[in-house]
């Protein structure tokens, strides 16, 4: 039986070609990511970690470094940090959203940094570029930002489901990527 998990960010067109644009060497290899995070570990935490798994594969090693109740209960905030297939170093900071909403995750590679800011809304790019002060030095560049479509996620999923209900295509996400 197919189960089509709402695991909603991976059906965000915007970051699923920002995933095949980081697996297609653009960028570089891939030095470290982090990933801000708040509402507890089952509820914004499990967005957070899925979509580090559609990025860089299955977590390899865990090691919580941090523990906050942001007062969703028993369901604690964790700042961790993971080893992942194609990432050695992720970042989990744990936030607190008693004071404000976030989401942010980042991803800092050889040749330039990628990410998602703004609750998800806004992807940005900071190229490699050379050093304007210090001649012959590679720093990031000016940073551009677009908005994601974050917003068209629903109807994303919706509409993989029923291409996998009658065209048989593979579902975005599925129980297997949802453990």
């Amino acid at each position: 039986v197919p189960i089509a998990v709402d695991h909603s960010r991976r059906f965000d067109p915007t970051v699923q070609e920002a995933i095949r644009v980081l697996r297609s060497g653009q960028y570089g290899s891939v030095i470290s990511a982090s990933a801000v995070y708040g509402q507890g570990v089952l509820h914004g935490g499990t967005h957070i970690i899925d979509l580090a798994r559609a990025f860089f594969g299955e977590v390899r090693k865990a090691r919580r470094v941090y523990r906050s109740s942001d007062g969703r209960g028993r369901d604690k905030t964790l700042g961790a940090f993971l080893s992942l297939d194609r990432c050695e170093q992720f970042y989990l900071i744990a936030g607190d959203e008693r004071y404000y909403h976030y989401f942010q995750f980042d991803i800092l590679c050889a040749k330039g940094r990628i990410g998602f800011t703004n609750l998800g809304f806004t992807r940005y790019d900071e190229p490699v570029v050379q050093s304007t002060v210090f001649p012959g030095v590679p720093v990031l560049g000016s940073r551009s930002s677009s908005p994601t479509r974050f917003r068209d996620a629903l109807l994303a999923m919706v509409d993989n489901a029923v291409s996998h209900l009658t065209l048989h295509t593979k579902l975005i996400c599925d129980a297997e990527d949802a453990y």
